[in-house]
Parts: structure tokens; C-alpha cells; sequence
């Protein structure tokens, strides 16, 4: 599946007539150039999660990655868009279980 689907999916798990009105995702351009995501973590299994990783190997090769007040905050140079989409989507929820967070993970059913 590719990263947009999931995305897409994450998002429409959310929603529950309540959440998609005071939360959501963000995703646009910034002039270094690059690109910045914003998703929103409230009333998720991700809510609470702290934490910080950067990386800055060239004017053209970086990105930088926190979770701050219950916010996925990512940035990144123009090559990164899709890393910093499935950074949220696979590691960090790696990386939070290392911390005992407890979160469903749902998987589609085909043909079923």
C-alpha cells in the first residue's frame, strides 16, 4: 500500500464525528525548500508521546522530526516528503512502544 493510502486511512480511522473538526493533518511546502507536515495527535494512541530526531547531512539532504504538545511536527528537504509520511506511519510507533504505549494497530482485511 502506498504512503498517501495509509496516510488516508490513519486519517479516516480518526474521524469519528468528533475528532476530524478540532484535528487533522497538515502537509505543505517551506521555503528552504521542503516540505512540513503537522499532524495533530489528540485523542490518538500517539497522544502524550514526546521525543526529537534530526539530521543535518547537507544544505540539500536533511530533515528534523519532534512530537511537542501532542503535535507530529516534520520537516524535511525536498526529497523527503515520503520518509517523513512513512516515518510517522512505521517508526514511530516502534519507537513508542519501546516506551509502553499501548495502541491498536489495524490491519484491512482483503476479500473478506
Amino acid at each position: 500500500m502506498q504512503v498517501l493510502e495509509r496516510l488516508q486511512n490513519w486519517y479516516k480511522n480518526q474521524c469519528d464525528g468528533d475528532w476530524e473538526h478540532y484535528h487533522g493533518v497538515k502537509i505543505e511546502t517551506i521555503d528552504n525548500p521542503g516540505w512540513a507536515i503537522t499532524i495533530d495527535l489528540n485523542e490518538t494512541p500517539l497522544e502524550g508521546v514526546q521525543f526529537v530526531i534530526s539530521n543535518d547531512i547537507s544544505e540539500f539532504d536533511w530533515f528534523h522530526i519532534k512530537i511537542i504538545d501532542n503535535k507530529y511536527i516534520a520537516c524535511g528537504d525536498p526529497s523527503k516528503l515520503n520518509f517523513l509520511l512513512e516515518y510517522f506511519l512505521d517508526d514511530l510507533f516502534l519507537k513508542a512502544s519501546k516506551n509502553e504505549l499501548d495502541y491498536n494497530l489495524l490491519i484491512p482485511l482483503y476479500g473478506a
